[in-house]
C-alpha cells in the first residue's frame, strides 16, 4: 500500500497517476487520494492499537499462568 501512495513528483504533494497514456491528475483524483491515504493512516494506527491490547492480553495470561503454577507447587 505505501509503495502505491509513494510520492512520485517532487513538486506535488499528489503522486503522479498516470494510465493509458492519460494523466488523469484531476480533482476527484487527488481527493480520492487523500481520503484512501487517511485511510490507511487510520487502519494503521487501529492495527498500533490491537497490537497493544493484545500485548496486555498475552502480559495478563502470562501472570495469570505464573500464579497457577504457584498454586499448584504450594499444595503440594
Amino acid at each position: 500500500m505505501e509503495k502505491i501512495l509513494e510520492k512520485q513528483d517532487t513538486k506535488s504533494e499528489v503522486p503522479s497517476i498516470t494510465g493509458n497514456n492519460n494523466n488523469i491528475n484531476s480533482t476527484v483524483i487527488n481527493q480520492d487520494f487523500y481520503a484512501l491515504q487517511s485511510e490507511n493512516e487510520a487502519l494503521k494506527l487501529l492495527v498500533k492499537e490491537k497490537d497493544l491490547r493484545i500485548a496486555d492480553l498475552q502480559r495478563n495470561l502470562d501472570m495469570v499462568i505464573d500464579l497457577a503454577k504457584a498454586g499448584q507447587n504450594s499444595d503440594t
